[in-house]
């Protein structure tokens, strides 16, 4: 009988500053690394700097985040939250190599009406294909964009 013993280790270190009652600046820093006895450890790291701004005006809240990211495979993936529009949630995996930006604006135009919009765009340095089967798509970009509106009655 053969066993795969594997270690894998994640290291985490996140640092905020409240600048301003409206300003916080958050930077994280995720590391993992996974060792099989059979084989040579891999290591993975992702580097994310957010800025949240909350105005209260028109532009009720902005949330900009850039992450640049080197993750060799799939035993390395790291996954981070992602700022969303109003109950959404986002939990992507980063693998490969690249930088992602993501950017999230609630505009409030009345009492009544508020819209968020996001958007999100990874570029990959290291593939010419992203992702698999029917979700595949030809280059090394890839983005989404999301636009939500409330109406309260």
């Amino acid at each position: 009988r053969q066993t795969h013993s594997v270690v894998t280790r994640t290291y985490q270190l996140s640092i905020g500053w409240n600048v301003s009652p409206m300003l916080n600046i958050t930077c994280r820093a995720d590391i993992k690394d996974y060792k099989r006895l059979t084989s040579s450890p891999l290591a993975g790291y992702c580097l994310s700097n957010e800025l949240r701004w909350n105005p209260d005006h028109f532009i009720n809240t902005c949330v900009l985040r850039f992450s640049c990211f080197d993750i060799p495979g799939f035993d390395t993936r790291i996954y981070q939250y992602e700022p969303e529009v109003l109950y959404g949630y986002s939990v992507p995996a980063y693998q490969g190599r690249g930088l992602r930006s993501v950017s999230v604006i609630k505009l409030c135009l009345n009492r009544s009406v508020s819209i968020w919009l996001r958007g999100g765009v990874a570029w990959y340095s290291d593939i010419t294909m992203i992702g698999s089967g029917a979700d595949q798509t030809a280059g090394n970009i890839r983005a989404d964009y999301t636009v939500q509106f409330q109406v309260k009655l």
